[in-house]
């Protein structure tokens, strides 16, 4: 559960667990969409037993869109979604954590109250801007997301035991030597080859295309030389901010909220701290000494020799937010005490204490205020889709773009005239906006697609101008400098193919020599010189080919060609200098055979457990 809050591992096993059991739910993870789910929901999976609901597929599916948006930026749009098959691999994501959890939990498997505590500690998530476990950002952080601590670490304790059952079935994987020495030979072994190039100077000069050439190309070509389709288009921004302005909240829901979570409301003893952090010991009692003497805590800090010069107010902390060598000793100071000297790891400390907020839970006045945010933000959140949904019923049923906007008093935005490739910054989400606009024929309107921040927009596409070819004249130009190339080309590749014919016969070619006599790598991208660029697929054909063969000819570019003879096999030195590539080799072996073993291992879960999929619950949801 909760892959942002988890700390994760490096290396092989963390590779396999992320990408078949854990996978992209970057803001909460699995373990808080199975706990987000409303009971009586339509069930899309049943899986040992256990079921998803469509709320949850729904919760998850989200997620995936928001990683996808953040991963492409611009480049998203929602329809990738359904283009890339993402609904069915978030449904089976879900199905494979739930196979692997249930066998968990079915074997006993429990991480203990120190691994837990471990965990948390160590989970940047909670870290402050300094790298440190701050309890304060924890507590934020589960309050952010509605979660109470006791739930929290119950979905913890249960991801715990999930990634260790899955960790133990890719443990102690071999690959054997013979099949990583032969995958390295066939990786690094190398050709000593001659390779020649053909250059347009060797070759006559072509005729310039006539004006019949270039109309018959035209006639035939015009569809690649168009005015670009032009669109106007329409959008109704519902915005999640306007709903939420309006959003009242019942005093009985406040109250409600404030009992059932009442442990989110408690409060550690804090302290207002000043801290002095010194690299030396000497540094530090001198400074010690000097505020004995009754020198001032910001005077001595001035002038001593600190590690934290420019930031000695801590503000306030709680006893777990110090050095665990610290903590105790500081809290047991009065208000305005300053400390001895105390060792860490971090250094020699002195604190000094300018308040003390004791041990306390908030009253309900003093929660009210994120009570009501969170309140507002969840019920706009549920109004929204509400709106949009009736919004897009609206239109469905006949009532026009302009009036179903006036009826939910949603702003229309009109863009006249522009292109798929149209852009503009100051819209959000534009590029979704232009797919959906260009994905419909006049007249017709998009569902309603999400902003970024929980706000939808509806399309309607206004007014199509189709594409149309440009006038000859205005390509004219253009289309004889391609009639030219492709007869430089053809004259190219044929006198290419002459010499490779004369080479494979054993007959002298003149007039041309290798341009690199020497070993291509199989990762070899260009000459020696870096100045001509060597086609993939020479090169693969170099290391197809045998000792004295010959390659076929290819172009490198619009005004060359080359190709090769192969004169010499080097196979790969096994020696402690090529040791770092056997082992990436080997390394990338242990990899695939891990990731064999676990989807191995997920298909025996599915016979052993029965997993019973609703196609129809799903598809439905799918569409949405």
């Amino acid at each position: 559960m909760l892959n942002q809050l988890r700390h994760c591992a490096e290396g092989i096993i963390a590779k396999i667990l992320m990408a078949f059991l854990l996978l992209s739910f970057v803001i909460w993870g699995i373990g808080d969409i199975f706990r987000s789910g409303a009971g009586g929901a339509t069930i899309v999976a049943t899986v040992g037993g256990r079921k998803i609901t469509t709320a949850e597929y729904q919760h998850a599916l989200r997620y995936k869109m928001e990683q996808l948006s953040e991963q492409l930026g611009k480049a998203f749009n929602p329809a990738l979604l359904k283009q890339l098959g993402i609904g069915i691999m978030v449904r089976e994501e879900m199905i494979n954590h739930a196979l692997v959890s249930n066998e968990a939990s079915n074997m006993g498997l429990n991480a203990s109250d120190d691994a837990l505590i471990a965990e948390i500690y160590k989970n940047p998530a909670f870290f402050d801007k300094d790298g440190h476990f701050d309890k304060n950002i924890y507590l934020a952080t589960l309050k952010a997301r509605n979660l109470s601590e006791v739930t929290y670490i119950s979905e913890l304790r249960e991801d715990m035991a999930t990634r260790l059952l899955a960790e133990t079935v890719s443990n102690g994987l071999l690959v054997p030597n013979a099949f990583i020495n032969y995958s390295y030979q066939a990786q690094q072994q190398q050709r000593v080859a001659d390779i020649y190039q053909l250059s347009v100077s060797t070759i006559p000069a072509v005729q310039a295309a006539s004006e019949a050439e270039i109309k018959n190309y035209y006639d035939s070509h015009s569809q690649h030389f168009m005015n670009p389709e032009l669109r106007s288009i329409s959008y109704m921004d519902i915005k999640l901010s306007d709903i939420q302005k309006k959003v009242e909240i019942d005093e009985t829901a406040i109250k409600a909220v404030y009992e059932e979570h009442k442990a989110d409301f408690h409060r550690p003893e804090q302290r207002d701290l000043e801290q002095m952090l010194f690299e030396k010991e000497a540094d530090a009692k001198n400074a010690s000494d000097m505020l004995k003497k009754g020198e001032k805590f910001a005077s001595v800090a001035h002038n001593a020799n600190l590690v934290n010069k420019d930031k000695t107010a801590m503000g306030l902390v709680a006893m777990q937010d110090l050095p665990s060598e610290t903590g105790k000793q500081v809290f047991a100071l009065k208000q305005g005490e300053i400390s001895p000297v105390l060792k860490s790891d971090f250094g020699f400390h002195i604190f000094k204490v300018n308040k003390i907020l004791p041990d306390r839970t908030l009253s309900l006045e003093e929660a009210r205020p994120d009570i009501v945010r969170d309140l507002k933000q969840a019920k706009a959140q549920e109004q929204i889709a509400q709106i949009a949904n009736q919004t897009i019923d609206n239109l469905a049923g006949g009532m026009n773009f302009e009036d179903a906007a006036g009826k939910i008093n949603a702003n229309i935005t009109h863009l006249n005239d522009i292109t798929h490739e149209s852009k503009n910054t100051a819209i959000a989400d534009y590029d979704t906006l232009i797919t959906a606009g260009f994905s419909m024929n006049q007249g017709e309107h998009s569902q309603a697609l999400p902003y970024g921040d929980g706000s939808y927009f509806i399309v309607k596409a206004d007014k199509v101008k189709p594409a149309s070819p440009k006038p000859l004249a205005e390509v004219k130009d253009k289309i004889a400098a391609i009639l030219k190339q492709e007869k430089i080309q053809t004259s190219l590749k044929a006198k290419a193919n002459d010499m490779v014919a004369l080479l494979k016969a054993g007959k002298p070619v003149e007039g041309i020599t290798p341009i690199i006599s020497g070993a291509i790598k199989r990762t070899s991208e260009a000459t020696e010189n870096g100045k001509v660029k060597l086609p993939k697929i020479l090169v693969s054909e170099i290391f197809k080919a045998k000792a004295g063969d010959v390659t076929a000819a290819y172009p490198a570019t619009l005004n060359d060609y080359l190709f090769a003879k192969v004169e010499k096999i080097l196979p790969a030195n096994a020696d402690a200098k090529n040791r770092e590539a056997m082992e990436k080799v080997a390394d990338t072996l242990k990899t695939e055979l891990a990731n064999e073993s676990v989807d191995s291992y997920l298909r025996y879960l599915r016979k052993k457990q029965h997993v019973d999929i609703n196609e129809a619950a799903f598809s439905s949801k799918e569409e949405e």
